[in-house]
């Protein structure tokens, strides 16, 4: 346990210098102290449930390894499996928390309805395994200055996120549009919604109604939005699907001539 820890710490406080780092140019200094305690209340949260699982569960077996009587085979590979299951929960952890920290924007001309296609082409088979009806109204031909890669990383998290709480036989309405002298792309699933608490605080990092949700996904989605200059918009209410938004500036020129 303790070099497990070690080693989660290491890897955890590397990904907290870049994440600091990036910050600390662009922001106040008070936005930084912000973010600082944010990070550090959001990785102690998210690390102390799985390690605390694994503790228990490792002193349990013990005590039945060096007990009067030996335990079966199945229990001590249900033990196991619990372990198992608390290592994968924090790999999925550190995976999210990395890719939050190492964000770096990189902008191009992007078609974004060629890109938001790509990325549904992409997700249609897990959406068959989830029994999700994907529906498109996808125009190309608007483009805008941004970072394919991350605004894909963005659409993944969205997708990902409807897919999970439409559970199965639902429906993920995707749209882009130019609107004024924005793009928005818009993601309408079927699930059952979020009350106002959660809808305020969809974005922020490390917030997740999922119990073993890490609460990065959107906080990602808010992050490339803003990189680009943008916003994201959650619309919801209990028992009616929820909407997820990215709404990102069009070139001047684009945005003059609509």
């Amino acid at each position: 346990m303790w070099i497990l820890t070690g080693i989660l710490g290491c890897v955890f406080g590397s990904a907290i210098t870049a994440l600091l780092l990036r910050h600390r140019a662009s922001r106040p200094a008070s936005s930084r102290d912000s973010l600082r305690q944010t990070v550090m209340r959001g990785i102690a949260h998210e690390i102390r449930n799985p390690l605390n699982t694994m503790s228990i569960t490792l002193q349990l077996l013990e005590e039945d390894l060096t007990g009067e009587s030996a335990p079966t085979q199945g229990a001590v590979l249900a033990d196991v499996g619990r372990v198992r299951r608390e290592v994968d929960r924090l790999e999925r952890i550190l995976s999210d928390f990395q890719r939050y920290a190492r964000m770096q924007f990189r902008p191009d001309d992007v078609d974004i309805g060629a890109l938001v296609n790509e990325t549904l082409d992409f997700m249609e088979a897990e959406a068959a395994r989830a029994g999700v009806e994907i529906t498109r109204s996808v125009p190309r031909g608007i483009t805008a200055g941004a970072d394919s890669a991350l605004l894909r990383q963005a659409f993944l998290n969205v997708i990902v996120n409807a897919f999970q709480a439409i559970g199965e036989d639902g429906r993920l309405s995707v749209a882009v549009e130019a609107v004024g002298s924005d793009i928005v792309v818009s993601f309408a699933d079927t699930g059952p919604g979020m009350d106002e608490v959660a809808r305020r605080r969809a974005f922020e990092p490390y917030y997740s109604t999922k119990e073993d949700g890490t609460g990065l996904g959107l906080a990602v989605v808010k992050e490339v939005a803003e990189m680009h200059g943008g916003i994201a918009e959650a619309r919801a209410s209990s028992g009616r699907g929820a909407t997820v938004s990215l709404r990102i500036p069009l070139p001047t020129h684009a945005s003059a001539t609509e």
